[in-house]
């Protein structure tokens, strides 16, 4: 598996006003080069209809779909993998069932739980929540920066290069601390999907990473 991480990940989210493939087309349209599926409330056949729809859409514009939770979902639907919360199929199962090309993330709470998966066969961690988010029912623990900070500190000490992704609540204000404690990259919903512009918030999401790229590129040449 040699497909970059992307360092903005999207997720879409249960909006009667705004579908989900509406929120899929408006972000590859934005130009977010990855889009996660996180359909809580559609029946299951729904659920598949959506994401072979996503599926064209994101074929069209070349970018990156992720089904979360729902493995068969994800194979039927040809994405181009599944995101993993602590309840749902284990990764070795999913990585039989999807093959060796798929994208397989999972969702970690805590640097116990991220080293769980040092010797597994996924491509990155989501880590939070950062915040409070309203997105996700039953939250874990908060964070923070400075948790954030910890368990990044930790699998530097450790070597472990797993890319991590922050999520949870974050906002266009959290871009360059998050950025600069050392994740690779952050997974937004909500700051996205409920604006009042969201092709233009994901935009100025993707201006404000470009920014800390290009202020590090001068600092660290």
């Amino acid at each position: 598996m040699h497909r970059s991480i992307a360092t903005l990940q999207y997720l879409t989210m249960d909006l009667p006003s705004f579908p989900h493939v509406k929120q899929v087309q408006m972000a590859c349209e934005a130009g977010l080069p990855w889009i996660q599926l996180r359909m809580k409330l559609p029946p299951y056949e729904e659920q598949l209809q959506i994401a072979v729809d996503a599926r064209k859409i994101t074929d069209d514009y070349g970018c990156i779909l992720i089904v979360n939770d729902h493995v068969t979902i994800a194979r039927d639907a040809g994405a181009d993998g599944v995101h993993l919360g602590r309840n749902d199929m284990h990764w070795e199962t999913a990585r039989r069932v999807l093959g060796n090309d798929a994208l397989i993330g999972v969702s970690t709470h805590s640097w116990m739980e991220l080293d769980s998966y040092r010797n597994a066969r996924v491509q990155y961690a989501g880590l939070g929540p950062f915040r409070f988010t309203r997105t996700k029912e039953k939250l874990d623990a908060v964070l923070a920066l400075e948790g954030i900070k910890e368990v990044i500190a930790q699998k530097r000490m450790d070597d472990f290069d797993l890319p991590l992704i922050a999520i949870g609540g974050i906002e266009l204000k959290d871009v360059q601390s998050l950025l600069n404690v050392g994740v690779s990259g952050i997974a937004v919903s909500s700051a996205i999907s409920r604006s009042s512009n969201p092709m233009e918030t994901a935009q100025v999401f993707l201006q404000q990473i470009r920014i800390f790229k290009e202020e590090k590129e001068i600092i660290q040449p």
